[in-house]
C-alpha cells in the first residue's frame, strides 16, 4: 500500500475518507445519492500537516468505509504514536 522509498507520515497527520462519482461508459449517469457506494470511488487519505498547511499526502482506493478498510491504511502510511 505504500512505495517502499517512502517514509510514513508523522507529526500531526489528518486521515478522512470520501468518495468520487465515477462510472463506466454503459453506466446511468447519475450515482446512488447519500452513503451509497453505487457509482462511487471510495477513496481514503491522509495529509500530514506542516505549519499552518499541508504538506506530504498518501491516498487510496478502498473497498469500503470499515475498520478493516482504514486501519491497514492507516498503520501502513502514518507514522506509530502520531
Amino acid at each position: 500500500m505504500v512505495a517502499p522509498e517512502r517514509n510514513p507520515l508523522s507529526g500531526l497527520v489528518e486521515v478522512d475518507e470520501t468518495t468520487i462519482n465515477h462510472r463506466t461508459k454503459n453506466a446511468p449517469i447519475a450515482g446512488a445519492p447519500g452513503r451509497s457506494h453505487t457509482g462511487k470511488l471510495l477513496v481514503v487519505g491522509a495529509v500530514e500537516i506542516v505549519g499552518r498547511g499541508p504538506g506530504r499526502v498518501r491516498l487510496a482506493a478502498i473497498d469500503d468505509f470499515s475498520a478493516n478498510s482504514l486501519h491497514p491504511f492507516v498503520k501502513t502510511n502514518v507514522t506509530p504514536a502520531t
